[in-house]
């Protein structure tokens, strides 16, 4: 996969609207992810569902404490990510690191209302 080009803080924006869904304990599969699908970034935790227009183009379910932890630390405007085996990663300025990603989406973002 090409690298992407992101504005960090944009992505950390769009992923702090949709937090409201991520589940404190792991009671649906990929609750505690964000889920990038079709353009969209989503969350789901059995009772609240979130879901908004993806700055980036990306298929698959990220964890997302170390995901925001990690852009939150970078003070680069703009970052590269590249999907890798298992992991998303992420580059800035002379700095790389990874996040655990499953390239399968298993939440049930269709059958939510």
């Amino acid at each position: 996969m090409a690298m992407i080009r992101a504005n960090r803080q944009l992505l950390l924006a769009a992923l702090e609207s949709v937090s409201s869904g991520l589940a404190s304990r792991e009671m649906v599969q990929q609750g505690s992810c964000f889920v990038f699908s079709n353009g969209r970034i989503h969350t789901f935790n059995d009772e609240v569902s979130a879901s908004i227009k993806s700055p980036i183009q990306l298929e698959g379910a990220i964890a997302a404490k170390p995901l925001v932890d990690l852009l939150s630390k970078l003070a680069e405007d703009e970052i590269g990510l590249e999907k890798g085996d298992g992991e998303i990663r992420i580059f800035g300025k002379g700095k790389k690191a990874g996040v655990r990603m499953e390239n399968d989406v298993l939440l049930p973002i269709e059958s939510v209302d």
